[in-house]
């Protein structure tokens, strides 16, 4: 068991990279669905004479290219999450409703699962706060306000699940018939695609950077706290 403070900058570069990854898959179907409002007439032929739309088929493409990519984001940003709660406990908190292992947990619980991880990431960001203070905390995370930005990324987050599932469902690369719907909807869960993740990417860092400056600001007081040893007088 680890007893000590690590850094989550390492898990946090590779979260945000893979982030960045998703990002651009996500631009590239909003691109797919724009293509298919655009030209829904753009097919070519697979087999005695049947006929498949180009687009589809690279909505598709870009869907095995996803999942892959989006499993490792999840395990990475979970791996990092888990390391950020865990640091809280070095870094002086107040008033914890979550255990390292509960803000992760949370994640896997159906209904729960839209509403208590933004509870937790939270409480992260609010219990890493760099201003460190020696009063003690009244009231948990909970009770404190997060920035917009987390608001935002929470909605975009859920919203772009929403429509990729739809979408999913609704993929099917023998109909040709009804692609503008179809393309209006990858439209939008690609823009919420690209939303979400390039707000989880300033959450990342921001919680990563927050942790860094109070983990260095308890060292400093910690070091000026300590009384210098007594003096040492020497028998002639």
């Amino acid at each position: 068991m680890i007893d000590h403070y690590r850094t989550p900058r390492t898990l946090s570069l590779f979260t945000v990279i893979l982030l960045a990854c998703l990002a651009l898959l996500d631009v590239l179907g909003a691109l797919v669905g724009f293509g298919l409002i655009a030209t829904p007439d753009l097919t070519f032929e697979i087999e005695d004479g049947v006929l498949t739309s180009v687009w589809l088929m690279l909505y598709g493409l870009l869907a095995l290219l996803k999942l892959p990519l989006y499993i490792a984001t999840i395990v990475f940003f979970l791996c990092w999450l888990y390391r950020a709660h865990y640091n809280l406990q070095f870094l002086k908190p107040g008033v914890l409703n979550f255990t390292s292992g509960w803000a992760v947990g949370w994640w896997f619980i159906p209904i729960a699962n839209l509403f208590m991880p933004f509870k937790a990431v939270r409480e992260v960001w609010s219990e890493s706060d760099p201003d460190v203070s020696d009063e003690p905390e009244i009231f948990s995370a909970t009770f404190q306000s997060a920035p917009t930005y987390m608001a935002f990324w929470w909605g975009a987050w859920i919203l772009s699940n929403v429509l990729e599932n739809i979408s999913g469902r609704l993929y099917d690369p023998d109909r040709l018939d009804d692609l503008s719907s179809f393309g209006t909807l990858s439209i939008f869960s690609g823009i919420l695609g690209v939303v979400a993740a390039s707000l989880a990417i300033m959450l990342v860092m921001d919680i990563t950077n927050r942790q860094e400056k109070r983990y260095a600001a308890i060292g400093t007081i910690a070091t000026a706290a300590t009384p210098p040893p007594p003096p040492m007088f020497h028998q002639g």
